[in-house]
C-alpha cells in the first residue's frame, strides 16, 4: 500500500509539472505576440488605431495606438490564451515619441 501511495504521488507530480511547462510556453508565445506587435506599431507614423486579430495557437490579440498630450503615443497589447485553469491575460505597454 505505501509503495502504491507513493507511485499515485509521483504520477500526480509529473502531471503538474507538464501543466506548468504547458502554460509558461503559452505565456511566452502570448508575450512573443505582444511585442511583435508593439515593435511594428512603433515602426509605423503616429495616429490613433486600434484592432484585433487571430493569433496562432487559438490565442486573441486585441491593440490600441492612442496619441497622448506630450507628442508622443501610447501602444497597448493584449494577447488571450487559454491555459488548463481557464484563459489568461498578457497586456504590454510601451510609449514612443512621435
Amino acid at each position: 500500500m505505501l509503495v502504491e501511495v507513493g507511485l499515485l504521488a509521483l504520477v500526480a507530480t509529473g502531471a503538474v509539472v507538464v501543466r506548468e511547462t504547458d502554460e509558461g510556453r503559452a505565456r511566452s508565445n502570448a508575450v512573443s505576440i505582444a511585442v511583435d506587435r508593439l515593435e511594428l506599431s512603433a515602426l509605423r507614423p503616429c495616429a490613433d488605431a486600434a484592432g484585433e486579430a487571430d493569433a496562432p495557437h487559438a490565442m486573441r490579440e486585441h491593440w490600441r495606438s492612442a496619441l497622448i498630450p506630450i507628442s508622443a503615443r501610447e501602444i497597448t497589447d493584449s494577447v488571450t490564451y487559454r491555459v488548463a485553469a481557464g484563459e489568461r491575460q498578457v497586456v504590454l505597454r510601451t510609449r514612443t515619441q512621435c
